[in-house]
């Protein structure tokens, strides 16, 4: 996807995407593609050094609960190694 180009290149400017913090180090990228729309999960564990956790193909406008969980619980596992 050249939008993931974007984003390395131009961080929270990339076009065709909206970033947004759902809760203190977890982060959602929603990408719109021609194929539809995709979130992406991902910590921002310290300036310019993020993981991503979890991704899938957006159904509906609001978060499944369950992909939620798993973004959680795989942040909480990165940063429980970062110690």
């Amino acid at each position: 996807m050249a939008v993931v180009q974007d984003i390395q290149d131009y961080g929270f400017a990339a076009k065709g995407c909206e970033f947004r913090q759902i809760e203190e180090k977890l982060w959602e990228i929603k990408i719109r593609a021609p194929t539809g729309g995709y979130r992406f999960f991902y910590g921002m564990i310290a300036p310019g050094h993020i993981h991503v956790l979890h991704s899938y193909k957006k159904q509906g406008q609001k978060v499944p609960i369950q992909e939620l969980k798993v973004a959680r619980q795989r942040l909480r596992e990165v940063l429980s190694h970062e110690k």
